[in-house]
């Protein structure tokens, strides 16, 4: 089935699919059921059959960070459950560790994480739900095992692009799905607070983050003179669309990440230009970009009567009227309040930390609700102590020298895409999602532009060379 998602004369077909999809689970789940069970069973038999030579683990798992939040959004627990997505991507992952035969030095960082976040699960706890661990320990998990995985596989342009594809076609049933159950914009009543109306009665943060992905990934091949679909017509409806729901959901974080990521890379492309006829090519399209995001910005800034932008400003009622001051707890939403409350508990459990879950159930010692940690860096700090402490300083520093270590401009670009994206999302909805930890496995791949030099590459590769910087030139 992965097989046949990946097909390039399939767009349109597939495309208009995922629309009907959308249309049908949102009355009918069962489908939406059936089909995720269908799509899992026969990617573990394609993967079986062949051994992962073609990538179908990687394609299943670009395709499953949308499924994972429409099965989430229409409610289709306890046949698909709610944490569906990080079951999934530990057993794929794991497998394609297992079944793949070559090995990167590069792998170790995975690893490394994986053995700093044990001590944390020996740890005293009160009582033990597995729920916390699901919840707050497997996304770290899938994290380090994506590092691994996407250390041992060869990934070509081509292959990229197929990935941000099938990602695209898994956030339209989604789109559609809001679509639909959105009340007719004249009966809504927007407020200064993320909405769930717009965003099918579910969790507006993780909808925003997964829309965000979606014009992301669209306006990065534009702003890089890539085709992420044939027709033009369908990428810019497509992100437009995208664009426009995410925004409706008044859920920032989503938005402002994929926002920023664009700037980024728009940025960087002076100081790492691509060829000149891309650089040509792909002007026009910068400018379309950022003039779309604005127009689309200021309609639905008016369709909402000016409170869609007294939202980004971080206004409330309270504030409004006069009754509270603006500070930073009110513009991250409470988050900072969370953050703060993390390093308080951390100063209390130096070493190890109080257990992954642990945080959430512990706060109220400090003032603050039982509420979930949105900020990763502040629950592993919390959560692993030391141990935390040493696994954000590597999060955060591996970026940065994978970056600067890429030879190739695209590969930069390409980097700053993924890392950028995950590390953002990680900001707001901590790694409630798989978007974090697959985006940021991916972005640790060589990037190889086409079969002959890929070929030439495996060769080197295959030969040890004891030329690394060698070995990656050829992929420019």
């Amino acid at each position: 089935m992965i097989e046949l998602l990946t097909r390039e004369r399939l767009q349109h077909f597939w495309l208009l699919f995922h629309a009907l999809l959308g249309v049908a689970a949102t009355y009918y789940p069962v489908l939406l059921i059936l089909w995720i069970y269908l799509l899992i069973s026969s990617t573990v038999v394609e993967v079986v059959s062949n051994g992962n030579q073609r990538g179908y683990i990687h394609y299943f798992l670009a395709y499953y960070l949308g499924m994972e939040i429409l099965a989430r959004a229409i409610r289709t627990s306890p046949f698909v459950p709610y944490e569906s997505g990080k079951y999934v991507m530990f057993a794929f992952l794991l497998l394609g560790i297992v079944i793949t035969t070559r090995r990167a030095k590069s792998s170790i960082v995975g690893w490394v994480i994986v053995l700093l976040s044990i001590p944390s699960l020996l740890v005293e706890r009160p009582f033990f739900d597995y729920r916390d661990i699901v919840f707050n320990y497997m996304g770290l998990l899938n994290l380090c095992l994506a590092i691994v995985y996407f250390s041992y596989v060869y990934l070509t342009k081509t292959v990229l692009l197929r990935m941000f594809r099938l990602c695209i076609y898994s956030i339209v049933p989604l789109l559609v799905s809001i679509t639909l159950k959105t009340p007719d914009f004249d009966d809504l009543e927007f407020t200064l607070a993320a909405s769930f109306e717009t965003s099918a009665g579910f969790g507006s943060n993780q909808v925003s983050t997964i829309l965000g992905l979606g014009f992301t990934l669209i306006g990065f091949c534009y702003l890089t003179n890539q085709r992420i679909f044939r027709s033009n017509a369908v990428s810019i409806t497509l992100f437009g669309l995208f664009f426009f729901r995410g925004l409706l959901t008044f859920s920032r974080g989503g938005v402002l990440a994929g926002v920023l990521v664009l700037l980024l890379i728009f940025l960087a492309k002076m100081v790492y230009p691509l060829s000149a006829t891309v650089k040509r090519a792909a002007l026009g399209w910068t400018v379309a970009i950022f003039v779309g995001l604005f127009g689309v910005a200021v309609y639905a800034n008016r369709l909402t009567d000016n409170i869609l932008l007294l939202r980004y400003q971080g206004e409330t009622t309270g504030t409004l009227i006069g009754k509270r001051e603006k500070d930073i707890s009110l513009i991250t939403s409470g988050r900072w309040d969370v953050f703060l409350s993390d390093l308080e508990l951390w100063s209390e459990h130096v070493l190890f930390g109080v257990g992954p879950g642990m945080s959430s159930r512990m706060r109220e010692g400090f003032g603050t609700d039982k509420i979930a940690a949105h900020v990763e860096v502040s629950r592993l700090l919390s959560e692993h102590g030391l141990m935390g402490f040493l696994i954000s300083l590597i999060i955060l520093t591996l970026p940065v020298t994978q970056f600067f270590r890429c030879q190739q401009n695209y590969g930069k670009l390409l980097k700053l895409l993924l890392f950028g994206f995950a590390i953002f999302t990680s900001f707001h909805s901590a790694m409630r999602t798989n978007i974090t930890p697959f985006l940021y496995g991916l972005a640790t791949f060589s990037v190889i532009y086409d079969y002959n030099r890929f070929k030439l590459y495996k060769y080197f590769v295959h030969r040890k060379s004891s030329h690394p910087a060698r070995v990656e030139s050829y992929g420019n």
